[in-house]
């Protein structure tokens, strides 16, 4: 898509309730294991001409300006039990469970 101004190897279709998450940098990072810092994560919706944000993309819009916005890994232990490592702009690797 011309003027599309994000690598297609860094975007990721999703479709609903927003259309991509664009990893902007990875594929630098992937290719030459250097994280710089213009590396973002960008929750990109694509709209035509004067369309409307969806009542949920609002939703999705405000949390994210609000910091409501976290990375998480769960983890599954041998014995079934779960852990969940949680970062996010208020916390650093903080163990939940």
């Amino acid at each position: 898509m011309p003027g599309f101004p994000y690598l297609p190897s860094d975007s990721h279709f999703l479709g609903d309730p927003i259309d991509y998450i664009v990893f902007k940098g990875y594929t630098d990072f992937r290719d030459k294991s250097i994280l710089n810092e213009s590396f973002e994560v960008v929750i990109l919706d694509i709209k035509h001409n004067t369309a409307s944000l969806t009542a949920s993309q609002k939703a999705i819009a405000m949390a994210i300006e609000e910091g409501k916005v976290r990375f998480e890994v769960v983890r599954i232990h041998e014995d079934g039990t779960i852990a969940t490592n949680s970062w996010s702009a208020n916390k650093k690797n903080k163990p939940t469970t």
